[in-house]
């Protein structure tokens, strides 16, 4: 028992060995395929990395080249209900000034005015407290008012104003992150948010800089929701060129022109509708600060701030799109390829387009189209490259199959006349002892066979020559007038003593017909052998059907029907080949695979067709047609 547990150890071990050793050399073998394949492959890959290179930096720049012009080609989006713009102008406080005062403004209605232009107390009291009464969600003023508005003395009613707890003002941050306090801020700064704009390098505002001071930004405190810190910034989502959020002007709020709860549970954002506020530049135009804020608010609202693809995932993008057209240019013909990449490109927009208006994503759209037009450009270029070296090999090759060709040609013809020699010496040895021979004389049989033998290799031999000569390239047709009927009859009757061996008759049936313009000499060799294989291959004691005839189509036919075992359907296609026999008749019949060829290559010289219906155990009708006036002739 000990003895067999050792045996079944050393077994485990010895399995395991192999094992180890068949993956290690399958290791070794598929690395050093992988290897040789690369190194087979270098210039492709190199170009890859090429156009992978070049589209990293298209998308890397595709942003900022084209993030704006998405906005444009978008147009103006809904924008949230919740948002009210009310703006202050200058010409609302008028009725709070003498006459002279009033003037002033009327005359300097378009000039810039400071944001300290835009404080009266009585005004903002009576305002803010008919905001208030509808008991909105929250108001934001985005007017500054420090302490170049003097001294404000509150009453106790306007405190209760000026400081509820819906009401937020602006305030600013100075480079050190340190919060400006505002005018009417409360002692723990509950009531005010910062309401700095980050503008790019190209002077655009396009993004909101997250705050790491304590003073929240403004939008914040209206939304009581924070910007996301995902990154140091959010790409806002702008809904379009201004005027897409609901407003209204002081004097109509003042007149009592609007609705009693048209600011109910909405979020009020006070600005100034002058000069003296400074426009932004956006993706969408122009937008003064209260407009931009209002933004910011819908963002945080709807939770609708532009995410960007991970560089990484724009990286396989742009490397799946690499070697998608890679293989389309590299597997297709030009135009088809240049019709998938442009459809490719197509898609790509449509789906950038989508993404960025349905679901807030950023992906680069133009840059796909400049990373396929690079692949275009660059793979075009080394697929001529490749199609120039394979004709040059084509070329060469081409070269050499002619040389051997010639020589295979040379070589045959050479045998076949040189084989011609001695066969007719041994013709004729075997005709003077067939003469010497008496009938009672046993080797008479012997030299008829013989006979009978030279005269077959012969044919083979004739055969050969006869297919060297018509694929020679000075080959030539002679054609003269001739009676095709005549033929017919001269044929068959040189193959009667053939027939007669196997007695089978002939049913002749031949139509008059006109004189027609031929090779006699090709023709005679076309009907002798379709009528010389239906001898052959019909059984003894049948019928062999001869006929030929004018068609409507200004044809003149020829048909041989015979009774013999047919054709399979497999090889009715096949027998018009060089050197070609049907499988079963291998090894009943003697002969060289070359009548059938001759036949169609000799019609086909003649512009005429081939025809040939066979059907298994009843026999194979076999027959040409020529055309009464050929339009072109075959010349070789």
């Amino acid at each position: 028992m000990l003895d067999l547990v050792v045996i079944f150890e050393d077994f485990a071990m010895v399995r395991k060995s192999m094992w180890q050793s068949i993956n290690s050399s399958l290791s070794r073998i598929s690395m050093k395929t992988l290897f040789r394949l690369l190194l087979r492959k270098q210039g492709l890959i190199y170009r890859v990395l090429v156009c992978w290179a070049l589209a990293a930096f298209a998308m890397y720049t595709d942003e900022r080249t084209n993030f704006d012009t998405r906005f444009k080609i978008r147009g103006a989006q809904t924008a949230t209900s919740e948002v009210i713009l009310l703006w202050l102008r200058p010409a609302d406080i008028n009725r709070y000034y003498d006459i002279k005062t009033q003037a002033l403004i009327n005359l300097n209605e378009l000039n810039e005015f400071s944001d300290r232009f835009f404080w009266d107390q009585r005004l903002w009291y009576q305002l803010l407290k008919s905001i208030l009464e509808q008991k909105p969600k929250s108001v934001g003023v985005s007017v500054y008012f420090d302490d170049s508005i003097g001294n404000v003395e509150l009453s106790q009613k306007e405190s209760e104003v000026f400081l509820d707890s819906k009401i937020f003002w602006a305030t600013q941050v100075n480079s050190f992150d340190q919060m400006i306090t505002p005018k009417l801020a409360k002692s723990d700064l509950s009531n005010v948010g910062q309401y700095e704009l980050y503008r790019d390098e190209d002077g655009l505002v396009r993004k909101v800089v997250s705050s790491w001071a304590e003073t929240p930004h403004l939008s914040e405190k209206l939304t009581g929701q924070r910007i996301p810190r995902i990154s140091t910034s959010q790409l806002i989502n702008f809904r379009g060129p201004g005027k897409i959020f609901t407003s209204v002007t002081a004097e109509e709020v003042l007149n009592r022109e609007v609705p009693l709860d048209f600011f109910q549970n909405k979020i009020v954002l006070i600005g100034i509708e002058s000069n003296s506020s400074v426009p932004f530049l956006t993706p969408v135009g122009l937008l003064n600060r209260t407009e931009v804020i209002a933004e910011i608010v819908d963002n945080l609202i709807e939770n609708r701030w532009i995410q960007k693809l991970h560089p990484g995932l724009c990286a396989l993008y742009a490397l799946f799109l690499v070697l998608l057209a890679t293989f389309i240019v590299t597997q297709y013909p030009q135009s088809v390829a240049f019709a998938f990449l442009f459809w490719i490109g197509l898609f790509c927009i449509a789906v950038s387009t989508w993404f960025f208006d349905s679901l807030n994503i950023w992906i680069p759209g133009v840059s796909p189209i400049i990373l396929i037009l690079i692949v275009w450009v660059v793979f075009v270029g080394y697929q001529a490259t490749k199609v120039e070296r394979k004709n040059y090999m084509l070329e060469q090759e081409q070269k050499y199959l002619q040389e051997l060709e010639q020589l295979k040609s040379n070589f045959v013809s050479l045998i076949s006349h040189d084989l011609k020699t001695p066969l007719a010496k041994i013709q004729g040895v075997v005709d003077r002892l067939k003469k010497n021979a008496t009938s009672e004389d046993s080797s008479k049989k012997d030299f008829l066979a013989l006979e009978d033998y030279t005269e077959e290799l012969n044919r083979y031999i004739q055969s050969i020559l006869k297919v060297m000569r018509v694929e020679s390239r000075d080959f030539e047709i002679n054609k003269t007038s001739c009676d095709i009927n005549e033929m017919i009859e001269e044929v068959i009757k040189s193959l009667l003593p053939l027939a007669e061996a196997k007695k089978i008759k002939f049913e002749i049936k031949l139509e008059p017909l006109f004189l027609i313009d031929l090779d006699a000499i090709l023709i005679r060799e076309v009907i002798h052998n379709l009528i010389e294989n239906a001898i052959k291959y019909s059984p003894e004691n049948k019928v062999v059907s001869i006929s030929s005839f004018e068609t409507t189509e200004n044809e003149i036919g020829f048909q041989v029907q015979d009774q013999g075992e047919g054709i399979p359907p497999e090889e009715v296609n096949s027998v018009w080949g060089k050197f070609v026999r049907g499988l079963n008749q291998s090894h009943k019949s003697k002969g060289t695979g070359l009548g059938l060829y001759l036949v169609k290559y000799f019609v086909e010289l003649h512009a005429g067709r081939v025809t040939l219906q066979s059907v298994i155990g009843q026999g194979t009708t076999v027959g040409f047609f020529l055309p009464l006036q050929n339009e072109s002739e075959v010349t070789l």
